[in-house]
């Protein structure tokens, strides 16, 4: 599971702002959230290869966020990512 903290870290999803992850885990290019609240992978990833199975699972999954609007992302920068997303 991959768990984003930098919303909450910096206040905001901002696109000049890194997105956080756990310990052990790495950035991912090929990875965005999207407007939609949902997470997209790449067009680029090779659906095939057992090595990608977890990461190819994440397409489409609802991103669950903390209850408070306060540390809701905003959609400008979803956007952002969405639109840099490899592929």
């Amino acid at each position: 599971m991959i768990r984003m903290v930098g919303i909450a870290k910096f206040g905001d999803e901002r696109p000049n702002r890194p997105l956080g992850t756990v310990a052990g885990s790495c950035f991912v290019p090929t990875l965005a959230p999207g407007t939609d609240l949902r997470w997209h992978i790449s067009p680029l990833i090779e659906r095939r290869i057992p090595d990608y199975r977890d990461l190819c699972k994440l397409d489409t999954a609802r991103i669950l966020f903390p209850r408070a609007k306060l540390f809701f992302p905003r959609l400008d920068a979803l956007a952002w990512r969405q639109e840099r997303l490899a592929g």
